[in-house]
């Protein structure tokens, strides 16, 4: 994350924490939208309705990258952080996973240099293909399970 700021942003002293705030919640906008994120989101929340706690399980998603530093969320807008805890619960992220996932969603379109553009698109493209397995599994697992709920179900602050 860091790198992609510092290249689309050289010269400035404190890019990062306004990039942030400004992707994080451009980004949860556009995984809210995805069905797929709704359907992993939905089973997981039937099986904990269900006492499954214990089928429950974190996806151990991680995005590589050359430098680890974590978000601090506390600055960024409590109604966005909140809207991104509940999307980490739903999918079963971390929620440092969760937040710089959403960063680099809400910026895969921004104009960047080409290397940073690519390996972006890259960590896109990998999350979203995970996260189409997931709803797969997710779909077939609901349909198999009679004793799950198949109804729209509420995570957080918004439908799935």
């Amino acid at each position: 994350m860091e790198s992609v700021v510092r290249g689309a942003c050289p010269g400035r002293r404190k890019p990062i924490a306004h990039a942030a705030m400004w992707a994080v919640g451009r980004g949860l906008d556009r995984i809210e939208a995805m069905s797929e994120a709704g359907d992993v989101a939905r089973y997981r929340r039937a099986l904990l309705d269900a006492g499954r706690d214990d089928d429950v399980e974190p996806w151990p998603y991680q995005v590589p990258a050359a430098v680890r530093k974590r978000i601090d969320m506390k600055r960024i807008d409590p109604a966005v952080a909140g809207r991104c805890a509940d999307l980490a619960v739903g999918l079963g992220l971390d929620l440092s996973v969760m937040s710089t996932v959403a960063i680099l969603v809400g910026i895969i379109d921004a104009p960047l240099p080409e290397r940073i553009s690519l390996r972006l698109e890259e960590q896109v493209q990998r999350f979203v293909a995970g996260l189409q397995r997931r709803a797969a599994t997710a779909r077939d697992l609901l349909v198999q399970t009679p004793t799950i709920p198949a109804q729209p179900l509420r995570v957080g602050s918004w439908e799935v």
